[in-house]
């Protein structure tokens, strides 16, 4: 399946609009805005593919499987209707690099939804053997039961419901992607319904999807037939074999968050969805690289991130990560002492285990060492590279070997203000000496 966006090559998040169980929204509109230009200063004008979560009815995980109305809570003053808001968003955002689109649901129902009744009707809900509803998880303090993606799918209704979000925002046509929240297939007893139908029925879906022209991304990535289906999930909880399997470009993540291989997230009763992934998850998730894991907000205190915490993220995760995303996973090296992976283009990402020190070098030159490195940047282009650290230092650092000798080098900090230059520096003997105050991004930009 071809994908429209390059999502190993981009900065890909969430910002979260409102949820059910608070009264006011915990971002609006103007403020989703303020948060891609915010994010736009940080990365240096990275590509970014954002989804919207709580957008519709009430807030997040409200009114599913119904996908009608846009939030009202998020109405701006002089808006006619509820969708202006949103429209105005996805316009304004393109010029900050950004694609907008929606977070959804295909797996929940709940009985305030406007179409319960008819999915209680057609029967479309998974049941257990004594034709029982299946029940599903509580969130925000709602039971929600599960659909039976293969019923919804040969009824019609998961067709209907794809035509008719599409009908009801167009943009999405424009946008080219859409996340799916949970994405699960899961077999129905009394329907007689295993699960290799099930995975056949999300195929199909993923292909709807897809001939609609919009790619499908996913919280995690269920069973190994869906590779090829899905470029990228919110967390890729693969062990080392599979990493090797796929190439970035094919099936991609972003967060480490729910690794059962570490005692994380996982091992908690509130989310048995999670654990519904093909492997436990790599010893250290950094030497394959992974991107930021939080959802964003407009105001801290609810247990997301704003944007003003983004800069050491970016830098310190999703810079490695991309960079590491350009590559082929070669093959993985581990012994008592180190845990290393050898990449294409003689890269390799090091863990030290005494103390979980992380290295990328390249031919030997080194790109990163603990808290500091510089990286290139090619989506500025190929004279621009980007350099941190999180405790300050002060370190000789060798180019690659294009930026030759005698060149000057423009270096500017940058944050979520903007870019400041600071000054020329010469490169000696393809050398830089560098030093950076503590929890500062640096761009290098080479002058012939």
């Amino acid at each position: 399946m071809n994908y429209r966006h390059e999502y190993h090559q981009s900065i890909v998040y969430k910002i979260l609009l409102c949820r059910k169980s608070v009264k006011e929204p915990l971002t609006n509109y103007s403020e989703a805005l303020d948060i891609i230009k915010g994010i736009y200063q940080i990365t240096r004008g990275l590509k970014q593919i954002v989804y919207l979560v709580g957008w519709q009815y009430e807030g997040h995980d409200s009114k599913y499987p119904a996908w009608g109305e846009a939030n009202r809570r998020l109405m701006r003053k002089d808006d006619t209707d509820p969708r202006d808001g949103l429209r105005w968003l996805i316009r304004e955002a393109r010029a900050f690099n950004a694609i907008v689109s929606l977070h959804i649901n295909m797996d929940d129902a709940y009985e305030n939804s406007p179409l319960w009744d008819e999915y209680l009707k057609e029967d479309l809900l998974l049941k257990n053997q004594d034709g029982s509803l299946m029940k599903g998880d509580i969130w925000d303090g709602e039971r929600c039961f599960w659909i039976c993606k293969t019923r919804e799918w040969q009824t019609g209704m998961a067709k209907r419901r794809i035509d008719q979000l599409i009908e009801y925002l167009p943009e999405l046509l424009e946008a080219e992607t859409i996340h799916i929240d949970a994405f699960r297939p899961n077999p129905s007893a009394f329907h007689h319904i295993d699960i290799d139908m099930e995975i056949e029925t999300a195929k199909s879906i993923y292909s709807y999807w897809s001939s609609m022209g919009i790619d499908v991304t996913n919280e995690y990535f269920s069973y190994h037939e869906l590779a090829a289906y899905v470029p990228m999930v919110w967390i890729l909880n693969l062990d080392e074999q599979s990493r090797l399997q796929y190439p970035p470009s094919v099936l991609c993540g972003g967060s480490n968050a729910w690794n059962q291989r570490t005692g994380k997230i996982c091992n908690l009763p509130a989310w048995p969805g999670a654990c519904f992934v093909p492997e436990a998850g790599t010893r250290y998730e950094e030497a394959w690289g992974f991107s930021c894991s939080s959802d964003l907000v407009a105001k801290p205190g609810c247990g997301a991130m704003t944007v003003s915490e983004m800069l050491y993220p970016f830098c310190k995760q999703t810079l490695p990560w991309h960079f590491l995303n350009r590559h082929q996973a070669l093959e993985l090296r581990q012994t008592a002492i180190s845990y290393e992976v050898i990449f294409s283009d003689g890269i390799k990402s090091s863990i030290r285990v005494a103390d979980r020190q992380h290295s990328i070098t390249q031919n030997g030159r080194i790109l990163l060492e603990g808290e500091d490195l510089c990286l290139p940047a090619p989506w500025l282009g190929n004279d621009f590279m980007i350099a941190w650290s999180t405790y300050g230092s002060k370190k000789r650092w060798e180019l690659p070997p294009d930026w030759h000798d005698n060149m000057q080098v423009q270096v500017s900090r940058f944050d979520i203000s903007g870019i400041t230059r600071l000054g020329l520096l010469s490169v000696s003997n393809g050398i830089l000496e560098l030093e950076i105050p503590p929890q500062t991004a640096l761009q290098l930009q080479r002058i012939s």
